[in-house]
């Protein structure tokens, strides 16, 4: 099966040989790949280092770009410049272990899969000697993706940069990425039924300056409320919105209605006003929000959704009533404010 390495490449000259000589090396029981080099103009001369290894190397192709125009780009060109069945990525400045790769290649071999991920946050994967601060940036960026995109929301690292994809996954697909985070994209719109992850260690870097900076993490955010918007999970986030709202008022106005105009004791007015905004809730995402998600109607199916989704919000219902009771009871607050105050805190819960 035909291998192409896709290498983004900007001022990393000093990584380059290194790198080329142990991707040579852990794949040269591979009879066939390549590798693909796409420079961005690196001021550093890369584009020389590149050629240079080219003549040492039959496999290697070099592509050339006039300008810096970003990683994800650099990917697309070189899936242009490769016929090869399989196309891993990975970055040139040794973070990513090139030993991995053919752990990668045997676990989409094996497990039949369409995307095998190399991941920090799978069980024994690392960040490695990463801030905190950058930590606390790395899984506030991926909770947001899977938030605005929950086709990934079983992926533990969406935006891993070292991953291998089988080109059919992309075949036709128009990828049209922003910034750093190409798998996002193939995550988002590629053609496959099953991801594999494989952990890793992200090593720290020895040569060279990383390219993330202030920018990077807005065209990030660019990236994914872009994504959103063309695979209609933005217009789906708003109708959920939409329909929590509907809840909040279902909620007051039962509990209204229950505790004044049939002097049922607010507390159990509150039991069935939360229990009925869950229900209507759950009613209008079935028929709206997720209308194209839904497999089956059958009574069964409807039923076992149901329950599910009532044990989800039950900590939710137990927290609703409790702060409704505790700022009424204690705090002589109004009872219709009390329970405004336990629909947010048991909204942040769920």
């Amino acid at each position: 099966m035909h291998l192409a390495v896709i290498i983004p490449t900007y001022n990393e000259r000093e990584n380059l040989p290194e790198l080329i000589y142990r991707i040579e090396n852990c794949l040269k029981k591979m009879k066939d790949f390549e590798i693909i080099i796409v420079d961005d103009n690196s001021p550093d001369g890369t584009g020389e280092i590149a050629e240079d290894l080219a003549k040492s190397y039959s496999n290697i192709k070099v592509v050339h770009r006039p300008r810096r125009m970003g990683l994800a780009s650099a990917i697309i060109d070189g899936l242009r410049h490769t016929n090869a069945e399989l196309i891993a990525v990975m970055d040139a400045d040794l973070q990513h272990p090139p030993e991995l790769l053919p752990i990668l290649i045997d676990k989409m071999i094996n497990d039949d899969a369409e995307v095998v991920i190399a991941s920090r946050y799978c069980p024994g994967g690392s960040v490695g000697n990463w801030s905190l601060l950058r930590q606390i940036i790395s899984k506030v960026a991926t909770k947001i993706a899977r938030i605005l995109i929950p086709r990934i929301s079983n992926v533990s690292d969406p935006l891993s940069g070292y991953f291998v994809v089988r080109k059919d996954v992309i075949e036709n697909v128009n990828l049209n990425p922003i910034g750093m985070k190409i798998l996002l994209e193939i995550l988002a719109k590629g053609k496959y039924s099953k991801v594999c992850e494989v952990p890793y260690k992200f090593l720290p870097r020895e040569r060279g300056r990383s390219k993330l900076n202030l920018g990077t993490y807005i065209q990030y955010l660019k990236h994914v409320f872009k994504i959103a918007k063309e695979t209609g999970e933005v217009l789906r986030f708003l109708k959920f919105c939409t329909v929590g709202l509907s809840g909040i008022l279902v909620n007051e106005g039962l509990l209204w209605v229950l505790t004044e105009l049939m002097k049922i004791y607010y507390i159990i007015s509150s039991l069935i006003s939360v229990e009925v905004s869950i229900l209507s809730n759950f009613t209008f995402n079935e028929l709206w929000t997720f209308k194209d998600r839904i497999k089956s109607r059958r009574a069964r199916k409807v039923l076992m959704r149901i329950m599910k989704y009532n044990i989800v919000s039950l900590g939710g219902l137990v927290i609703n009533v409790m702060t409704l009771w505790f700022l009424t009871s204690f705090c002589k607050m109004h009872y219709l404010i009390s329970n405004i105050f336990g629909i947010i805190l048991a909204t942040a819960w769920n």
